[in-house]
């Protein structure tokens, strides 16, 4: 069971990210394992760059503090899609 302290912290580390529509329609087997790492509370279709831009909870992410303006993180996809990772932006 998970405790109090544990959820509070995963709930302080939010963050922005995007991927493609082709990488979603045309490799949805990256597009899982990306998704496996996070728990999307928001996703919005971004028409102007054809992107998905998600907010998200991960363990990936840093924590911030409460009314902090949500960072950005570039999805680091290596090895064929078999290893998946977050940086955060300089954005």
């Amino acid at each position: 069971m998970e405790t109090k302290e544990y959820k509070t912290e995963m709930n302080r580390r939010i963050g922005c990210f995007a991927m493609s529509r082709q990488l979603v329609e045309h490799d949805p087997e990256t597009a899982r394992s990306v998704m496996g790492r996070c728990i999307v509370v928001r996703c919005e279709m971004m028409y102007a760059h054809d992107t998905l831009e998600y907010i998200a909870l991960s363990p990936d992410f840093d924590e911030v503090l409460e009314g902090s303006i949500v960072p950005k993180y570039d999805v680091i996809i290596s090895d064929g899609g078999k290893r998946i990772g977050f940086k955060r932006s300089n954005d």
